[in-house]
C-alpha cells in the first residue's frame, strides 16, 4: 500500500496518492469527469453508475496496493478537483498515465501541472525512463 503522500501542497491545493478504502473519492471524480467530458472517458457515466461498490473497492484498492500502480487526487479547500492514474510496465521502463481530469472550477490554476508532476516524480523514483499517456 502507498502512503498518503502529499506531492504538492500549496495554500490552495494538495495533490496526494489515494490509499485503500478511498474508493468513494475516485468514484465521485470518475463520474464527474465522465459527465463533464463524455467523449474523453471510457467507461461512460452510465457504466460508472452501474458499477457496484464492491467493484469500485476492487478497482481502487488493487491499484493502490500494486507496486507499479498509483492513483492521485487534487484537493482544494476540501473539494476534490482533479484525478490521474499511472502504471509502470512489466519492464519498469515505461510509465503511462490516464484518466486525468481537472474540474472546470479549478482549471488554469496549476492543478493539471501538479498532477503530472506527481506522476513524473513517482515514475522516476521507480526507475521509469519514459512517460506516455
Amino acid at each position: 500500500m502507498h502512503s498518503a503522500c502529499v506531492v504538492r501542497d500549496t495554500e490552495a491545493m494538495i495533490v496526494r496518492e489515494l490509499v485503500e478504502g478511498e474508493w468513494p473519492l475516485w468514484r465521485a471524480l470518475a463520474i464527474a469527469a465522465s459527465r463533464d467530458s463524455p467523449d474523453a472517458f471510457r467507461p461512460t457515466t452510465e457504466d460508472h453508475l452501474a458499477t457496484t461498490d464492491e467493484q469500485w473497492v476492487d478497482i481502487v484498492d488493487s491499484t493502490v496496493r500494486h507496486p507499479r500502480g498509483c492513483l492521485w487526487i487534487a484537493e482544494t479547500d476540501d473539494e476534490r478537483v482533479g484525478m490521474v492514474f499511472a502504471r509502470i510496465d512489466d519492464g519498469c521502463e515505461v510509465a503511462d498515465f490516464g484518466a486525468m481530469w481537472v474540474a472546470p472550477s479549478a482549471r488554469r490554476a496549476g492543478v493539471g501541472t501538479a498532477l503530472l508532476d506527481a506522476v513524473e516524480r513517482w515514475a522516476v523514483d521507480r526507475g521509469a525512463r519514459i512517460l506516455e499517456c
